[in-house]
C-alpha cells in the first residue's frame, strides 16, 4: 500500500455552529438508523428503548415493544442483500438482536465475543464483504456475520482501543476502497482493514482529537443527527454537505474542551484529504447520526394506500340475480295476454 499524504482542508465554515434546524422532539435519542418507515432510534439515558421516529405522521413510537437494550445500544437495518429486507439489528451488551421489519419479534442473534459488549454495528452492502453484517466489540475485535449468524473473526485492533466509529469504505476510496474503517478514540486515529488480506494501515493519525462517527456521505442525501442532551433530531442543511458528496464523515471530538469537530475525508491513490466544516460544535452533541436518501425521505412521506377489503362475490352476485329475475316477471307479467 502507497504512502498515505494528510492533506488538511482549509474549508470550516464556522467555529461553534453548523447550519442545522430541530426536526423532531423526543427524550435524549443516541444510536440512530433508517429504516423506509422513518428513523429507528434508541432513546433515554442508555438507548435501552427502541423507537420509531415517523416523518410523515411527526410520531415517536415504542418499536419492538419485547425489546430493552442496556448500557449502550448500535443500530443497523438491513436493505435486504442476504438479511431479510427492514429487519433491524441492535446490541444488547455483549449480544446481537434481530428484531422484525414489523417490531412485532425479536430474538437473540449471535453473541460475537462473550463478555465484550458491541461497539459498532454496519452493513456490507457493496458485496466486498459478502454482504454481511460488521460488528466490532470493545475488546478491539472486529467481526463478519452471515444471515445464519455464522460468525468470521476478521482481525483484532489491540485492547484498549477504544473503537467508536465503524463503516465500509467507498469503492472509490483510494487504497482504503471497500476496506472496513474503524475509529479508535483511545488511540486517536483511524484504521481500515484491508478487503484482501485483512491486513491494518492507518488511514490517519489525529493530534488531540478522538475520532468517532464515521459515514459515508452518498449523493443526493440529508445528514440527520441526535442531539441527546437537546432532546431532538436535528436536520442538517442539505447545501453545507453537497460540496463533499461521495466523502467519508467523520465527527472527531477534543480531548480537552469536548466539543466536536465535523470533517470530510477523500481519498485517492495518491494522497488523503481531510477538509474541516466546522469546529467547536456542542450543539448538536452528535451522539447518533445517519443519511438519508433524497428519494427514500420523499417515499417515507406519502400517505399509504387504504387498504380495499375483500368482497364476498355473493353480495354481488346474489343482487344481479334478483334484478334479472325481476326483469323476467316483469316482461312476463306485461305479455301475458299474448
Amino acid at each position: 500500500m502507497g504512502l498515505v499524504v494528510t492533506i488538511l482542508g482549509l474549508m470550516a465554515i464556522s467555529f461553534g455552529q453548523i447550519d442545522s434546524s430541530s426536526f423532531m422532539s423526543m427524550d435524549k435519542p443516541s444510536s440512530i438508523a433508517w429504516s423506509e418507515t422513518g428513523f429507528i432510534v434508541g432513546l433515554g439515558d442508555d438507548g435501552a428503548r427502541i423507537n420509531l421516529a415517523n416523518p410523515r405522521t411527526k410520531t415517536v413510537e415504542l418499536f419492538a415493544g419485547a425489546f430493552k437494550g442496556g448500557e449502550e445500544t448500535h443500530i443497523a437495518v438491513s436493505l435486504g442483500m442476504t438479511f431479510p429486507y427492514g429487519n433491524v439489528y441492535v446490541n444488547k451488551g455483549d449480544a446481537i438482536f434481530e428484531l422484525s421489519e414489523d417490531g412485532l419479534s425479536n430474538r437473540k442473534f449471535v453473541v460475537p465475543s462473550p463478555g465484550s459488549n458491541i461497539a459498532g454495528l454496519t452493513f456490507d452492502i457493496v458485496k466486498t464483504w459478502s454482504y454481511r453484517l460488521i460488528a466490532v466489540t470493545d475488546d478491539g475485535s472486529v467481526w463478519a456475520i452471515d444471515e445464519t449468524g455464522q460468525v468470521e473473526h476478521i482481525t483484532n485492533l489491540g485492547s484498549n482501543v477504544g473503537p467508536s466509529g465503524l463503516m465500509i469504505a467507498p469503492p472509490d476510496f483510494g487504497d482504503f476502497s471497500s476496506d472496513i474503517l474503524v475509529s479508535l478514540a483511545n488511540e486517536n486515529k483511524i484504521v481500515g482493514i484491508s478487503n484482501i488480506d485483512h491486513s491494518v494501515s492507518v488511514l490517519h493519525e489525529f493530534q488531540g482529537e478522538k475520532p468517532g462517527i464515521l459515514l459515508h456521505n452518498f449523493q443526493r442525501s440529508t445528514l440527520y443527527v441526535s442531539n441527546h442532551d437537546g432532546g431532538e433530531i436535528v436536520k442538517i442543511d442539505p447545501e453545507v454537505t453537497k460540496p463533499y458528496w461521495a466523502q467519508v464523515l467523520l465527527v472527531t471530538e477534543d480531548e480537552q474542551g469536548g466539543s466536536h469537530s465535523v470533517k470530510f475525508i477523500r481519498s485517492t491513490r495518491l494522497a488523503v484529504e481531510i477538509s474541516e466544516l466546522a469546529s467547536g460544535v456542542t450543539n448538536p452533541d452528535f451522539a447518533g447520526a445517519v443519511f438519508v436518501g433524497d428519494a427514500e425521505w420523499e417515499r417515507s412521506l406519502e400517505e399509504p394506500e387504504d387498504e380495499v377489503p375483500d368482497i364476498d362475490p355473493r353480495l354481488i352476485i346474489y343482487p344481479l340475480l334478483i334484478v334479472v329475475v325481476i326483469g323476467i316477471v316483469a316482461v312476463i307479467w306485461r305479455f301475458r295476454g299474448f
